[in-house]
């Protein structure tokens, strides 16, 4: 508690962060902490992972970070004793106590009510749907102004040209992101009512979910990611209701389509997401044993479904490829951290690198978070990635051979949101706070609507200055959201290595959507923004409480 204060007083926690973390104490104040020694290497492990924060980028106020770091260290160990610390007792419903299903569905109702009334500002004042970078490209190809391209899902564009079709906006699309959020949740807030967990742990649960991972914010902006995250938490939710809630819930015929439909938007609904469906679905047969005959069904079903939509589309559009030099954001990353580092490079690699941007231009433009400074450069010459494509990944190859170093470090700077606990600052509108996705400027609107403006101007611009004030955007505060972030990563990463080594297969298949997304993004993929890894972000916090949910009731059933 004194940690909250503290850093709600250095203004780095939200009013709506302290609420909650208020609320948990309360939740959870019968709940008994035993210290052993096992807790002095969990802590020294989070302060050596501040130090090596610090020292991959010192912060612009060292002593004010520190004493952050201190207070998040505390914090953070805090939540950890308490929620390995919950037993049965503090947080079960007892056999003699359980919930009717008229009780339950009571509850799922006001559940759904009260997200409603949370996400309502939000839709009046953004309605028919804020949009932020990608979002202006998209919709502009679901109007008809732009060639419709696979540079953004087509799935996504699609759905967006249909609420065009409709009514003229975008905010038949808003809806369904909105309404995907809420039915994600609820269904969440089920497994856990059907696990026994008491009603106020889940509100708990539910609204840390809903005010620490940008949920909200993200749902009312036409974001391509959107529903392919929530897809992706569904496929998680899924398999914990196979494997811990309902063992023949997968034998139903009506399950397996829910199932394969909805694995359809997670191949569709993002480049990666494609390669992660797959994979997933390799392993998941390969180890499925007794339901192997089901998994083959989902497997066939989502095959048929894929065809089916391919057919329908190339019979209907005529997509554009978007260009290959897409997929080598990494490549480029890695090359220009070696460019701007001014490290000699052999004259046929310089002259190499030359006809893709002159190295003046990659050494001003590039920075270590992300490429698009160095990809969108009027000078960048992408034909010439498409017709070299071997001869870039040759050139890349041996500049890492020369200095691998360098490489790692590009990477990690790349990935920072998986691990840098004391958050980032490269100042990417979008990525961190809530106004910088509402601030949009006006002008980008105007080649696709002509009129568009957002529902309540006032309400909208209140919501904008009061999320400046909870956290500026100087690159000096850092808001608590991105060290949420980056714990839950590290913390899913934490769980799959403790179930390898327990031999707790059956977790790390529950794991296995969100490994493999992130596996995805460290591969070939930036992921400097929040919107990339909100579905693992998500899960590792429903993974949580419901690991923790499980593992207490074997420990009451043996």
């Amino acid at each position: 508690m004194v940690s909250t204060i503290l850093m709600f007083g250095l203004n780095h926690l939200s009013i709506w962060h302290l609420v909650l973390i208020i609320g948990f104490i309360a939740v959870t104040k019968d709940v008994e902490i035993r210290f052993n020694r096992k807790d002095l290497g969990w802590m020294v492990c989070f302060i050596l992972l501040n130090v090596f924060s610090f020292y991959m980028n010192p912060p612009k106020q060292l002593d004010y970070e520190m004493v952050l770091a201190v207070l998040r260290v505390g914090f953070y160990f805090s939540l950890f004793k308490i929620v390995t610390a919950m037993t049965a007792k503090n947080m079960l419903y007892h056999i003699e106590g359980l919930l009717s299903n008229w009780q339950k569905t009571q509850f799922l109702i006001m559940m759904i009510l009260a997200l409603l009334i949370i996400y309502f500002p939000l839709l009046l004042a953004f309605s028919p749907g804020n949009m932020y970078i990608d979002s202006y490209s998209q919709w502009g190809q679901a109007m008809g102004g732009i060639p419709l391209s696979d540079w953004h899902p087509v799935l996504t564009t699609l759905l967006m040209k249909l609420s065009y079709k409709l009514i003229g906006t975008p905010v038949v699309y808003t809806w369904m992101q909105v309404m995907g959020s809420i039915m994600v949740l609820t269904y969440f807030s089920k497994q856990l009512l059907d696990l026994r967990l008491k009603k106020s742990y889940i509100l708990l649960v539910v609204f840390t979910i809903l005010f620490t991972t940008l949920l909200l914010s993200n749902m009312v902006t036409l974001y391509k990611d959107n529903l392919y995250n929530l897809s992706l938490v569904l496929v998680t939710l899924f398999l914990v209701r196979i494997y811990f809630i309902e063992p023949t819930w997968l034998q139903h015929w009506s399950s397996k389509i829910i199932f394969a439909f909805n694995f359809n938007v997670v191949l569709l609904g993002r480049h990666n997401g494609f390669y992660v469906g797959i994979a997933f679905l390799v392993i998941w047969f390969l180890f499925s044993f007794d339901k192997w005959k089901d998994v083959a069904i989902i497997m066939v079903l989502t095959a048929l479904i894929f065809m089916g939509y391919h057919t329908l589309l190339n019979q209907r559009y005529a997509i554009v490829p978007g260009s290959p030099s897409e997929k080598y954001s990494m490549v480029l990353q890695h090359i220009g951290a070696g460019v701007d580092a001014g490290k000699p490079l052999t004259e046929k690699q310089n002259e190499f690198l030359d006809q893709i941007l002159p190295r003046a231009t990659w050494q001003e433009k590039y920075t270590p978070v992300m490429i698009d400074p160095v990809k969108f450069h009027q000078d960048f010459n992408k034909e010439f990635i498409n017709t070299h494509q071997k001869e870039l990944l040759k050139n890349w190859l041996t500049i890492g051979q020369q200095y691998p170093l360098l490489y790692l470090r590009a990477e990690l700077q790349q990935i920072r949101p998986l691990w840098d606990v004391n958050g980032w600052e490269h100042g990417l509108p979008g990525t961190q706070m809530f106004h910088y996705m509402i601030n949009s400027p006006k002008a980008y609107y105007d080649p696709y609507l002509q009129h568009y403006d957002f529902a309540v101007e006032p309400l909208r611009n209140l919501i904008a200055e009061w999320s400046y004030q909870q956290a500026p955007h100087d690159g000096v505060h850092k808001p608590f959201i991105t060290s949420v972030a980056s714990v839950s990563i590290l913390i899913l990463f934490a769980s799959s290595f403790s179930v390898i080594f327990s031999k707790r297969w059956t977790y790390l298949l529950i794991l296995l959507p969100s490994l493999l997304h992130l596996g995805t993004l460290c591969l070939a993929m930036p992921a400097y923004n929040i919107r990339y890894i909100l579905a693992p972000v998500i899960t590792s916090m429903m993974l949580a409480i419901i690991f923790k949910v499980v593992s207490t009731k074997a420990l009451i059933s043996s």
